[in-house]
């Protein structure tokens, strides 16, 4: 099966899609001249080879094949749900982010308190987490740079 990868990403894709050379490369303008695709156009291109199967002889038509068109349509239609399956993923993964991200702030929280109850008796304790201290500040410090 075809592999895409981005970063630490990697994403199978079936066998039967062939992923467009150009696809990834692609400028704005280049998608905004791309012709787009009606609703259901892999259930038309199916339908229209049916028809041209039952009567060879009147819809002949140069330089498509029935067998063809219904790939063209059957692999239109399975990336969209590879796709939507994307979609979803992102969806949960977003979450677990969201997730994640309240938990470390949650533990810095509990961390900025720490430091906070125990100033009374080591007033250089907060020197030993300037980040800490800037995190929570009201208006973010800008980050150190490395030296």
């Amino acid at each position: 099966m075809p592999e895409l990868k981005q970063g630490t990403v990697s994403v199978v894709i079936p066998d039967h899609i062939a992923v467009p050379a150009q696809a990834g490369e692609l400028t704005i303008k280049d998608m905004q001249r791309i012709e787009k695709a009606r609703r259901g156009v892999g259930l038309t291109c199916d339908a229209t080879a049916t028809a041209m199967e039952k009567n060879p002889e009147r819809l002949a038509v140069p330089g498509i094949e029935a067998a063809n068109l219904r790939v063209a349509g059957k692999v239109a239609e399975d990336i969209d749900s590879v796709i939507t399956d994307l979609e979803v993923i992102l969806a949960r993964l977003k979450q677990a982010n969201l997730l994640l991200d309240a938990d470390a702030h949650l533990q810095l929280r509990k961390c900025l308190a720490h430091v906070r109850s125990q100033e009374k008796f080591d007033p250089q304790l907060a020197a030993l987490v300037p980040q800490l201290e800037a995190y929570f500040a009201k208006t973010m410090a800008p980050e150190p740079t490395p030296k």
